[in-house]
């Protein structure tokens, strides 16, 4: 980016991603965005552990899926339909 933009003088701690017909998205904060969004929802959103594995969970109406980190940590949630 800096290469071919210098005007917008990026630190090595960001990242971005050119899009040509939209223009310039800085990653990071998309990402950002979006958890601050699914929050704002209601959401849990852990940060800082890798996943390891996703599998459904029977029982309940619509079930619920359990997401498992690399560290054994498990996370259960239930799925929804809209």
């Amino acid at each position: 980016m800096n290469a071919r933009w210098p005007q917008f003088a990026l630190s090595d701690d960001l990242q971005a991603l050119y899009q040509p017909d939209y223009g310039v998205l800085f990653a990071s904060r998309c990402v950002t965005t979006a958890w601050r969004y699914a929050a704002s929802l209601g959401a849990e959103v852990h940060t800082g552990w890798r996943a390891s594995s996703l599998e459904g969970v029977e029982g309940g109406a619509g079930g619920a899926l359990r997401v498992t980190s690399e560290s054994g940590e498990a996370i259960e949630a239930k799925v929804s339909s809209g």
